[in-house]
């Protein structure tokens, strides 16, 4: 059985000891993907949605010129796929840096509905997954559900999701079992986040028309020693547009800018 997990309560190995002794709670903080293993994941809260009738798939490529892109796909990062039946790599790709899921217009809108299946992790494999959309001329809508197995020994792996539009709107939808940083460059536009996920951001900077900040439980020892951030990201590059971030679970109404708010949390999304 398949269940899409839209709120994933999980812990770092610091705390899984405390965690077998204690009910879970699906109010905790997501957890540090970057340590994270099959053997000591811990059950998460989900909610049942039906998945699309159409079959899973992994390293998809689609890329059109003058039309818009637009579908829902089952990304199984787990799936082995033959050589011969890869899509060329781009100019600035390698095969560890290679998209589990590239769609571009050039000319067109990128409407996309991405599912990504729970997986084993496995040493011998890149254990992340590569999510990426782009648009020259069109607006952008990025939709990530993390899909859970009732089997024990998978979880969801860390998503690296990147998305642009050089003129166009930018529109993400998050699970809310994300948490890592989330680096956006806008050049002319707003950007508008739901208050449940501006609840969960802590702010950094915004700096020559680039906001850092961090979704979720920022953990600053996690970075100590010039240590490589290996959980979740989500990078957005807007030039002329709009960008507006939400919860998958949430509707298309992010709150509105608070021009009186104080401070520079108040300033940073605007």
């Amino acid at each position: 059985m398949i269940v899409l997990q839209e709120n994933e309560p999980a812990l770092d190995n610091k705390l899984r000891a405390e965690a077998a002794k204690a009910p879970a709670d699906p109010s905790d903080p997501p957890p540090d993907y970057s340590q994270v293993d099959s053997e000591n994941s811990t059950p998460f809260a989900s909610t049942s949605h039906p998945l699309p009738d159409i079959k899973s798939c992994n390293f998809v490529s689609l890329s059109r010129q003058n039309e818009s892109v637009s579908g829902s796909w089952i990304i199984d990062p787990s799936m082995m796929v033959p050589p011969a039946l890869m899509p060329p790599l781009l100019s600035n790709e390698t095969e560890e840096t290679r998209k589990n899921i590239l769609l571009s217009s050039h000319n067109g809108s990128v409407d996309a509905r991405v599912y990504v299946l729970a997986s084993q992790v496995e040493p011998q494999r890149r254990n992340r997954v590569l999510i990426e959309t782009s648009s020259k001329n069109g607006s952008v809508s990025t939709k990530v559900h993390a899909v859970a197995s009732t089997d024990p020994t998978k979880i969801r792996l860390p998503m690296s999701i990147s998305t642009s539009s050089a003129n166009g709107r930018i529109r993400v939808y998050l699970p809310r079992s994300f948490r890592g940083p989330m680096i956006i460059t806008r050049m002319n536009g707003s950007i508008r986040l739901t208050s449940a996920l501006q609840a969960c951001v802590t702010p950094f900077s915004d700096v020559n028309h680039v906001q850092r900040s961090f979704i979720g439980h920022f953990d600053p020892t996690e970075w100590e020693n010039d240590a490589k951030w290996t959980g979740d990201e989500l990078t957005i590059d807007a030039r002329n547009g709009s960008v507006n971030i939400y919860f998958i679970d949430e509707n298309d109404q992010p709150a509105p800018s608070k021009p009186k708010a104080s401070g520079f949390f108040g300033r940073f999304f605007h």
